[in-house]
């Protein structure tokens, strides 16, 4: 079947396979580099490779022993990956509101929220949305200052930096995901990175079907089966040696974006904290119809009679049906930039022409 966009959003950049052949004894030492280089990328000191980003996400809340009953405090402006591993748990998401300098989870809104709920959550989820760097010097103070282990969702911002830092690390627990759209891609899979051996062992131990170490199959705990498929680690040695090239072209795309549309008032991208380095998995922009008359939706709409594929920033949790009757702590921000922003196509295959036409579709709208 014909793709409907000729230009699309972002697409899988696998570059040249090798047409090397591998035994089992090649693929686990590739595995094992692999999880030694997204280590030292990162920062970090133990890394689990998963069948998903998801996967990892799941393992995080697992091993923290999060459990039915048990509050779990989310950014509420997420991919649903982020709060759907809460209810699979048992437990209940409490939504946190974005601030404007990243969009990401407010500081002080958690601060609200850690004060007034009558119950310590067992977990914050704070996530690095479209590649930008959350306020990770208040949240890892608010987590410290009660107590709480923060996880770090870093499955779109592989490749960022925050205060010279690399995302993915965080976290008490930070997880990536190499899905087909992401900056790299193993065509599936995502990894669990943490510090702490226990945490590691842990994860490790609830992905393998949580077996006991005895000669026969016996389980205290039900496990999960998260393991990553050792053919795609080559190819994810492959894509790591990409990965600053990729975010450059990411990030000159986003400048681009940014330059042909500040000069229009209404129309703004995603902002990044300062001394924060985003790797513009997507360009994020909004646009304000209350000052340019121009919605949001007829730039997405004029874009895909075009062929151009865009695609609405995720709406935020808190306004999910499935997630309505969530707590929520935080101002409108999240669903102003919901109702404004639009995701432009990205891709690190993008080109300059393509680029262009994108840039000349939106800004004729505005003349």
């Amino acid at each position: 079947m014909k793709h409907p966009f000729n230009i699309l959003l972002s697409p899988p950049d696998i570059g040249a396979l090798s047409g090397a052949t591998y035994d089992v004894n090649d693929l686990l030492r590739l595995e094992r580099q692999f999880s030694q280089q997204l280590t030292a990328l990162t920062r970090t000191t133990h890394c689990l490779l998963t069948n998903a980003g998801s996967s990892a996400l799941e393992l995080a809340l697992a091993s923290l022993s999060v459990q039915a009953g048990d509050d779990v405090f989310c950014q509420s402006l997420t991919f649903a990956a982020s709060a759907n591993c809460i209810v699979h748990q048992g437990a209940t998401p409490v939504f946190i509101g974005s601030e404007p300098q990243s969009w990401n989870m407010c500081p002080d809104a958690l601060e609200t929220a850690l004060r007034k709920r009558r119950k310590r959550p067992k977990a914050i989820i704070a996530v690095d949305l479209y590649g930008v760097p959350a306020q990770w010097h208040e949240l890892r103070m608010l987590s410290s200052q009660f107590g709480v282990p923060l996880i770090e969702d870093a499955a779109e911002a592989l490749g960022s930096t925050y205060q010279r830092i690399p995302c993915g690390g965080f976290g008490d627990i930070s997880i990536l995901s190499f899905n087909v759209n992401k900056i790299i891609t193993t065509l599936g899979g995502g990894a669990l990175l943490t510090n702490n051996e226990t945490f590691f062992k842990t994860a490790g131990w609830l992905g393998s079907q949580a077996k006991q170490p005895v000669a026969h199959y016996e389980h205290e705990r039900a496990g999960y089966n998260t393991a990553f498929n050792p053919l795609a680690a080559p190819l994810g040695m492959q894509q790591l040696s990409a990965l600053t090239d990729r975010v450059q072209r990411r990030r000159t795309h986003f400048m681009a974006y940014q330059q042909a549309l500040q000069a229009n008032s209404g129309l703004s991208c995603q902002p990044e904290p300062a001394g924060s380095l985003a790797n513009r998995w997507l360009t994020a922009c909004r646009f304000d119809e209350r000052e340019t008359g121009v919605s949001r939706e007829t730039v997405r709409l004029t874009l895909a009679a075009q062929g151009i594929e865009s695609r609405p920033v995720f709406k935020p949790m808190h306004c999910q049906p499935v997630y309505k009757k969530s707590p929520f702590y935080g101002t409108g921000l999240a669903e102003n930039i919901f109702e404004q922003g639009l995701c432009l196509p990205s891709g690190s295959t993008l080109n300059e022409v393509e680029r262009q036409r994108v840039i000349d579709i939106v800004l004729s709208l505005f003349r």
